[in-house]
């Protein structure tokens, strides 16, 4: 298995949870950029909180493609693929390259890096 370094913007109230749980809850949404999860967490704060952004590393066969679609429903590469009309399906390199936001349906649990 491969680990990719991703970055998850949230607020600071949520981040004593996630210190003291060791996990963030799923869906987790991702992005390979820290500027972009950065304006997740908000210059002045999601929801009016203050922001802070975690790098998480995640195993490749994990992740799926973020649409922000409706209910933050995540889509599989195939799914993601057919979505977009892509004549030549991306890998999960490829959208990863092109900035797309990822997902992981399940918990990541930070004391391990593993998903429940």
């Amino acid at each position: 298995m491969s680990k990719v370094i991703l970055f998850h913007g949230t607020t600071k109230a949520a981040l004593s949870e996630i210190r003291r749980s060791g996990v963030l809850k799923g869906p987790v949404f991702l992005t390979p950029f820290k500027e972009d999860a950065e304006d997740y967490a908000g210059a002045e704060g999601y929801a009016g909180a203050e922001g802070v952004v975690l790098e998480v590393g995640v195993e490749k066969e994990l992740l799926m493609i973020d649409f922000d679609l409706p209910g933050g429903k995540l889509l599989d590469l195939e799914d993601a693929n057919f979505y977009s009309e892509n004549e030549n399906d991306k890998s999960i390199e490829d959208w990863l390259e092109e900035g797309q936001a990822i997902g992981v349906e399940g918990d990541i649990d930070l004391r391990d890096g593993v998903p429940n």
